[in-house]
């Protein structure tokens, strides 16, 4: 079935003259008339060798990219917040529920504590808080404990890493005032 569409036929549709084919590196090559052949099953594989190796590295991309975390900026301080009977109770809470009673056992303001970085991880069930600012990562690393307006107390554990630059390891009942040299 031919037909015209806005004074242009099929035919001229396909003509690959005053088309472009843009290559790797952004270059435009005009276009070359092709003859297209059916694809079988067989010569699928010998036409394309690669097609399920980029198929394989799509999967594999889309589940990294589902399993990433939220980017956290060069020199912050992590401190890891490890509450006793996992964290699904605190999760269930919401993140801005829970930045809201960090603030309270810590005596940080909302306004600064969303500066902040708070991310869990479920895989470790550890609650990570990321901070530039040196007083309020000394404050988040003296977290005992969250109390919600329920009642429910959560005993928390709370440590911070070692930066990137160093060897990787968890050191437990450190003070801040103790410096990496010490260390």
């Amino acid at each position: 079935m031919d037909a015209e569409v806005g004074g242009t036929s099929a035919e001229e549709v396909y003509e690959p003259e005053g088309w472009y084919k843009v290559k790797k590196g952004g270059k435009a090559v005009p276009m070359q008339r092709e003859e297209r052949q059916p694809e079988v099953s067989g010569a699928a594989t010998q036409e394309r060798p690669n097609h399920f190796k980029r198929a394989a590295g799509k999967k594999l991309a889309e589940k990294s990219v589902g399993k990433q975390h939220v980017r956290i900026p060069d020199g912050a301080t992590r401190i890891i917040l490890r509450p006793q009977g996992g964290l699904a109770p605190l999760t269930r809470l919401g993140a801005a529920r829970l930045l809201y009673y960090v603030c309270k056992e810590t005596g940080i303001s909302y306004g600064d504590a969303r500066r902040d970085i708070l991310s869990p991880n479920e895989a470790q069930q550890t609650l990570l808080i990321a901070t530039e600012d040196k007083k309020r990562a000394e404050k988040y690393q003296q977290i005992t404990s969250i109390t919600t307006e329920e009642g429910s107390k959560t005993e928390i554990e709370a440590h911070m890493t070692i930066p990137e630059s160093r060897g990787k390891g968890v050191i437990h009942n450190v003070h801040l005032s103790v410096s990496d040299a010490e260390l």
